[in-house]
């Protein structure tokens, strides 16, 4: 009888996530499972700033190798990842790898999104692609003597402190 109750309740479920649409899907993973505010949404001293919404966060892993800020992910082109397509999106969350061939920080848990289904990673682009662009640079970048900033569309190299 369990095994029957199990077997019900799995189906439910998966039939509710089947009648989400591709953006209350992206939503719900965004919110509830990858939690993107805490390293890409600024915060004040209230908490999230929510009118500025992934535009980059404002808590800095300063680490021997590099600094790092989360960066700008909303659709604007010239600040966010507006100018990304679908599969430079989708190759970012499951390889860590931006369209200049720079790999992220470990900061962005990529391997963890290597289980995320296909349908779960249109979810996710349909969703990042409807929120509003928001202009904002983050100051976001790795540092280190001679790394390339992975938060940086150009690649600059960026050098720490009296490293110049």
């Amino acid at each position: 009888m369990l095994r029957i109750a199990i077997a019900g309740l799995a189906v439910f479920v998966s039939s509710v996530a089947w009648g989400q649409s591709p953006i209350e899907r992206g939503s719900y993973l965004v919110d509830a499972v990858m939690v993107c505010d805490g390293c890409h949404t600024p915060r004040g001293p209230a908490g999230f700033i929510m009118e500025k919404r992934f535009s980059g966060g404002s808590q800095t892993w300063d680490e021997p190798a590099y600094t790092v800020k989360g960066s700008n992910i909303t659709p604007d082109r010239d600040t966010g990842i507006g100018a990304w397509s679908e599969a430079d999106l989708k190759r970012l969350l499951v390889e860590g790898v931006r369209p200049s061939g720079v790999s992220v920080a470990p900061q962005m848990p990529y391997a963890f999104y290597k289980i995320m289904t296909p349908r779960d990673l249109d979810a996710l682009v349909a969703y990042i692609r409807s929120v509003p662009p928001e202009e904002r640079s983050s100051d976001a970048g790795l540092q280190g003597s001679d790394a390339r900033d992975p938060h940086s569309r150009r690649g600059e190299t960026v050098r720490r402190g009296g490293d110049a």
